[in-house]
């Protein structure tokens, strides 16, 4: 790949260019898939200010990580756009020479995607990496995956969506499944509350102290240190998972702190501190997509006049510490947000993700009533020694 400020011209006529991840980068970046998706009626568009946020240099996911952008270029419109993406704390925590690959969006042409799908290999190479693995938009704490299954309805908030093609031109270059992230669904209803109910009973007999409680955003920096010890207890032994620092907590809690609903956001404790956290949110995606990704100036109106009457729902985060899995703690948060769905009127729960092989968790879903309607694929791809 060419020096910055120069570009790479395959014999197609596709031009890939670097962009500097500066604001004028960011914004061509961000236009590309305006024009993929110009005629999908199921696509939403980002914030752009909240893309603009998780991609700029306030975003302390750069503290320890390195991104490069890359556009591609055809007969003067750019067409596709790629992010390669070293994160070194993923490496040390897991021991490996990953790079990621994310933001992908590309026409349905090969031309187009190869020489993307190079660029970001290219630059992995040069800094001794040996796996591609992607798309994550930047981190697996972040949207991640590519949808493989489930087309038939708009994504729901921070989900990725992208055309089926796309799977395809992954394929082409020798990118082959590593994990898949399920998304369960239900109609929340009297007879999930029934289903709950005697783990609720058991949870209550085998803690007796346990509270389960509204995150209070008056107290909201005490709070994000419950919820990381948590979320970094919870999620330890997941696949590809990464511990946030004080910094990316903080960071992720001011951006979601605005949207979150205090009956949504609960914790667990017990007398020895806390032990469980679930976040779901409403299906902001509903509001958002008639801004087209734009907020401002008036777009925050017509977002909350529309948020009354969005009836579904997404669960993001639900953990539980290790030691205190197996003892109806996470029933009892999920008795509470069914019963606000119920009273809200919501006609779709979306749990989501779960990994393909969390088969406790993917057990206890479908024991409930829920099932699976949407698949992400994560993708890997060996890398080959740099050339000359």
């Amino acid at each position: 790949m060419s020096a910055k400020g120069q570009r790479n011209e395959p014999a197609s006529g596709v031009s890939v260019h670097v962009l500097p991840r500066d604001a004028r980068g960011i914004e061509r970046f961000l236009r590309v898939p305006y024009r993929i998706y110009r005629r999908d009626p199921l696509w939403v568009a980002p914030l752009r200010s909240a893309s603009r946020a998780l991609l700029g240099p306030r975003n302390p996911f750069f503290d320890h990580a390195e991104m490069q952008l890359f556009v591609a270029t055809c007969d003067g419109a750019d067409s596709g756009r790629i992010a390669a993406i070293l994160d070194h704390r993923h490496n040390e925590v897991h021991g490996e020479r990953s790079a990621f690959f994310g933001f992908f969006e590309c026409q349905n042409d090969l031309a187009m995607s190869r020489p993307l799908f190079a660029a970001a290999a290219a630059w992995a190479v040069r800094r001794g990496m040996n796996v591609l693995r992607g798309p994550v938009n930047p981190s697996m704490n972040e949207e991640c995956g590519l949808l493989v299954e489930g087309f038939d309805s708009s994504p729901v908030f921070m989900t990725t969506y992208n055309p089926a093609y796309y799977a395809g031109l992954c394929e082409a270059e020798g990118f082959r499944k590593s994990r898949d992230l399920l998304s369960y669904c239900l109609v929340p209803g009297e007879q999930h509350l029934a289903k709950l109910a005697p783990l609720v009973e058991r949870a209550r007999k085998r803690l007796p102290g346990l509270v389960v409680r509204l995150i209070r955003k008056a107290e909201l920096e005490a709070e994000i240190a419950r919820i990381k010890e948590v979320y970094n207890g919870a999620w330890a032994a997941n696949w590809g998972f990464v511990p946030w620092t004080d910094a990316e907590i903080s960071f992720m809690a001011r951006r979601v702190a605005p949207l979150a609903l205090e009956e949504l956001a609960l914790l667990a404790e017990t007398p020895q501190g806390p032990v469980g956290f679930m976040l779901s949110l409403p299906d902001y995606n509903q509001a958002i997509k008639p801004l087209k990704g734009r907020l401002w100036p008036f777009g925050w109106l017509r977002f909350q006049r529309a948020v009354p009457g969005i009836r579904a729902a997404r669960t993001i985060l639900l953990g539980v510490k290790k030691e205190y899995r197996n003892r109806g703690v996470d029933a009892v948060m999920l008795e509470r947000s069914f019963r606000w769905a119920i009273e809200r009127g919501c006609r779709h729960l979306d749990q989501s993700w779960v990994l393909e092989d969390n088969t406790t968790t993917r057990r206890y879903l479908e024991s409930i009533g829920a099932g699976v309607y949407r698949t992400h694929r994560i993708y890997d791809r060996a890398l080959g020694p740099p050339t000359a």
